[in-house]
């Protein structure tokens, strides 16, 4: 999994100067400080780049520019352990820039040292989850199945992941499965209660991810 060490911001929302913040390995990172003083824009600009949405087509709005000045570029930069880099081409930086001067107005790409750059996918930005619980503290959505964006779901993809490069582990899970529904069917209830649902469902399951089972 894929380790934040240094955040960089510039020219966002509150943030006019540069601005650097280290991460301390195996430790929390704690923000500080009075109302407004630009705590929730640091959260802002890592779940711009980490978050559930597409960094590459966020077209930002006049709110998100430093003194709401369009003509101002913005930088979010974020630098990994070099133990655990970002990504399966294992990335040492991760760039988003939004600067409407540039031939490339939107920029989000990955970089390896010394400085080349490679483009970005979702599954690489998997391994550096970012999830925000906003001031409503919507706890509840983020430990449900509700969007593929949810924390439990991405956790879920992590172990799924995981699981599928275990082939002992994953033969003796199903063997289980497959005892444990033996021993529902032993009740005729379920059984016929399973029969009816597979009968009257049987033209969906088929094209279903998961099946009914």
């Amino acid at each position: 999994m894929a380790r934040i060490h240094k955040l960089t911001i510039e020219g966002y929302r509150s943030i006019g100067e540069r601005i650097e913040i280290i991460f301390p390995p195996n430790q929390p990172v704690v923000l500080v400080g009075e109302n407004n003083a630009g705590k929730s824009n640091i959260v802002r600009a890592l779940e711009l780049v980490l978050g559930p949405s597409w960094p590459g087509n966020h077209e930002p709005e006049d709110h998100e520019f430093f003194g709401r000045d369009r003509s101002r570029p913005i930088k979010i930069e974020i630098e990994f352990d070099p133990n655990e880099p970002f990504g399966d081409s294992k990335c040492n930086r991760l760039v988003w820039q939004y600067d409407r001067s540039a031939q490339e107005p939107i920029y989000f790409r990955g970089i390896n040292d010394p400085d080349r750059e490679r483009y970005v996918t979702m599954k690489d930005r998997d391994t550096c989850m970012c999830i925000v619980v906003k001031a409503e503290r919507d706890l509840h959505r983020e430990l449900s199945y509700a969007s593929k964006w949810t924390f439990l779901s991405r956790l879920m993809r992590r172990f799924h992941d995981a699981l599928t490069e275990h082939e002992r582990v994953r033969e003796n899970l199903k063997e289980l499965f497959e005892k444990v529904k033996q021993k529902f069917h032993e009740i005729p209830q379920f059984k016929d209660f399973v029969d009816g649902l597979q009968e009257e469902l049987k033209d969906l399951i088929h094209s279903m991810q998961h099946q009914l089972q």
